[in-house]
């Protein structure tokens, strides 16, 4: 297995890639967001995280979802 480090510029924001061979997404950090990308011939932005918020563009629960806390019934 191998895992790398990229340190880059898009736009002129710079970010640092993390991914490993084992697996097809990588993560993309930036200043102000957390991005985890599908690569390829059109890169696929599957999630991120920014201003204090996630965004996910499809989600398949196995198991189980809660959403909210016991105090506010979830």
């Amino acid at each position: 297995m191998l895992s790398y480090f990229e340190f880059g510029s898009e736009d002129g924001i710079p970010y640092l890639d993390m991914g490993s061979s084992a697996s097809s997404v990588k993560m993309r950090l930036t200043n102000t967001r957390l991005s985890f990308v599908q690569p390829g011939d059109s890169a696929t932005e599957l999630a991120y995280f920014s201003d204090n918020r996630l965004f996910i563009t499809k989600m398949e629960a196995v198991e189980q979802i809660s959403i909210g806390t016991t105090e506010n019934g979830f």
